[in-house]
């Protein structure tokens, strides 16, 4: 399958300037105790914004085979861990404002309360593809419902506290995907390794989302 591309896209972080930008790498990273995953990655991300001053965003994560996540039962079944994950991730501050693509309307939204789950999430429809916008704050939710119009670099929500992002250190999940099915409010944003060829024709990779080109 071709690499998803878009012209004219606003990026979901607003006006993108490459100086601002690093990409990361949480492959190699890893936890003996699930408790220390959120401290852990706290301790990283910020050595990364310590070694480079001027990056504002942190992000990665397209496909990549993730070793942390272990403390959740969301992300076991009988067989295999669910480890590749499905979007990318941009790590910055609670509070920081995420904006629409392009022109589009919102499909569906849900607080989803589970232990390092999504929190607050939205889902917009575009035009060829629909966005999931993870980790929100629960304010971002208010005055949302399903077909109600959104608009090109119109702001969609802000990022969520741990308190009410399912636990995580702030930052967005965003996923493109291309067949909701029945998913209200939710998608699965991660994978086991034999499931990834399937996921990869449904959730291309959202970089331009991220990149806006």
């Amino acid at each position: 399958m071709k690499p998803f591309e878009m012209t004219d896209i606003y990026p979901v972080m607003g006006d993108f300037r490459p100086e601002h930008y690093r990409q990361i790498d949480l492959s190699g990273l890893h936890f003996d105790n699930p408790v220390m995953v959120q401290t852990g990655l706290a301790n990283y991300l910020a050595e990364e914004l310590e070694i480079y001053p001027g990056v504002k965003f942190l992000y990665g994560g397209y496909l990549e085979k993730r070793n942390f996540y272990t403390g959740s039962t969301l992300f076991k079944n009988d067989r295999e861990n669910r480890n590749i994950h499905l979007g990318i991730d941009v790590w910055a501050p609670a509070y920081t404002p995420v904006y629409a693509a392009e022109d589009g309307q919102i499909h569906s939204f849900a607080y989803n309360d589970g232990h390092l789950d999504y929190g607050a999430a939205v889902i917009i429809e575009y035009p060829r593809y629909f966005a999931l916008y993870g980790h929100l704050s629960r304010a971002s939710l208010l005055g949302l419902y399903p077909g109600k119009p959104i608009f090109k670099s119109e702001q969609v929500g802000e990022l969520g506290y741990m308190s009410e992002n399912g636990g995580w250190v702030p930052h967005l999940h965003i996923q493109l995907i291309m067949e909701m099915d029945n998913y209200i409010g939710d998608f699965p944003g991660l994978c086991s390794e034999s499931q990834t060829e399937y996921y990869k024709q449904i959730c291309p990779d959202p970089g331009f989302l991220v990149l806006g080109r």
